[in-house]
């Protein structure tokens, strides 16, 4: 199994939570819980293009995900 960040996330929550997101369990759904989620991508998506726009490509080493 690889350990993701976002089953490493469900564990420090709960632990039946990163069982289930580990297992790929699809959930009953929760709004508020999906909007967060895509806000912080959004950020994080964001704040990872400004920093690769400030350096140059050949000054960088990219990691696959």
């Amino acid at each position: 199994m690889i350990i993701s960040s976002t089953v490493f996330e469900a564990y420090l929550e709960c632990d039946t939570k990163c069982w289930l997101r580990a297992h790929a369990e699809r959930g009953t759904g929760n709004t508020y819980a999906e909007w967060v989620r895509q806000k912080s991508e959004s950020y994080y998506d964001d704040g990872r293009k400004h920093l690769l726009a400030i350096f140059p490509e050949n000054s960088r080493a990219i990691a696959p995900y």
